[in-house]
């Protein structure tokens, strides 16, 4: 055994900010004798598969219940689990009566250590369901240990009594920030991403998935009330999603094609955000967005919508919480952007809250050896 801890991740599929997580702490805490192993439904990208061989660890596979036989699923997860349980730590990014099945037979293995992991807030309607309320009970009275990426995912998932009992592991979604804290030509980088046609103008833009979350709708209206104004712009939408022909459509309806960009989904996020004049996010709900921490390390200016958690502000004055009110976007949009922070700076805050993979994993780690109990973002 070349290891300390094996810690068994429990995850739905790969392609998210669950997958990136484990994906960055593997990275990060790949000579540091922990062993990750993945326990998963869906089939995973090389990338992720080879984060988690560097640290020693194994892609383990699991049938969904409801598509295959409830028995097979069960052995499939035993035969996770019962690997060197002296060591082991269950990691569950599952919650609720979901996860029930794991740590029963967590318990069954005598694992000593289960983790419950809250990575996301819900919209209201779905968050008063009994379905949510249910989960709530389970997730606040099992007895596990809890986790979260930020306090609104936390009264979500493990409700507000438990959210405020100061025994949950707050660890930051953090990122690699030699990928967004770098200098730049703004201009040149406009040109080459959006065109010499766009290079002048006040670039806004979205890199978000299209779905009811992430309000593609209201963004549509903002753009239709500055198309009005006297204001030479272009708002790019980055991402794809089960929306995006309907925001297509309502665009090319209104006669705002010359003010919009769709760039589908991309892989130079970073330079994106380094090019953007201006970053808006006005989401139903979140938990903690990472993309708003990268904006910020970019160095890019960013308006939420203030049902998003002000642990994502790092203390730049680069960020500007609204509510979800058309003419209060406009006004701040023609306002102008707010003052750019010094990459310096921008470093320092993000070492000092935690968002970079480094102190993150570091944190992780601390928490795994059971250095630290609980942390606040």
């Amino acid at each position: 055994m070349n290891y300390a801890l094996r810690v068994l991740h429990i995850m739905s599929s790969d392609g998210g900010g669950i997958s990136s997580f484990i994906k960055n702490k593997a990275i990060e805490l790949k000579n540091s004798n922990v062993r990750f192993d993945v326990l998963t439904y869906d089939p995973v990208s090389s990338q992720f598969e080879e984060a988690i061989r560097l640290t020693g660890g194994d892609i383990f596979y699991m049938s969904n219940p409801k598509k295959a036989s409830f028995v097979r699923f069960i052995r499939e997860v035993n035969s996770a689990m019962n690997i060197d349980t002296k060591h082991t730590i269950v990691h569950s990014h599952i919650q609720g009566y979901r996860f029930i099945p794991f740590y029963m037979l967590a318990k069954k293995n005598n694992i000593k250590r289960i983790l419950v992991h809250a990575h996301t807030d819900l919209d209201p309607i779905q968050n008063d369901s009994i379905e949510s309320k249910l989960n709530r009970i389970i997730n606040a009275n099992i007895g596990v240990s809890r986790v979260s990426c930020g306090i609104k995912a936390s009264k979500t998932i493990f409700g507000k009594k438990k959210a405020s009992s100061g025994t949950i592991m707050h660890i930051p979604n953090s990122i690699a920030i030699d990928q967004f804290v770098k200098q730049a030509d703004k201009k040149k980088l406009k040109e080459e991403l959006f065109g010499v046609g766009n290079s002048n103008k006040k670039v806004i833009g979205t890199v978000a998935r299209f779905n009811k979350q992430k309000n593609h709708e209201f963004m549509v209206s903002i753009i239709e009330e500055l198309s009005k104004e006297n204001v030479d712009f272009l708002w790019v939408f980055v991402g794809e999603g089960e929306l995006l022909e309907s925001i297509q459509d309502k665009i090319k309806n209104s006669d705002l094609e010359k003010f919009v960009l769709f760039m589908g989904k991309r892989n130079d996020v970073p330079e994106l955000l380094k090019a953007f004049d201006l970053f808006a996010l006005p989401s139903l709900y979140e938990g903690l967005p990472t993309v708003a921490i990268e904006s910020q390390a970019a160095g890019t200016p960013i308006l939420l919508s203030d049902s998003i958690t002000t642990e994502c502000d790092l203390g730049l004055e680069l960020v500007e919480f609204l509510p979800l009110k058309t003419n209060e976007w406009v006004d701040t949009i023609q306002r102008g952007s707010i003052s750019r922070a010094e990459n310096k700076i921008i470093i320092e805050k993000l070492e000092e809250k935690k968002f970079t993979n480094e102190q993150s994993a570091k944190l992780y780690k601390d928490y795994l050896n059971g250095d630290i109990k609980s942390y606040e973002i």
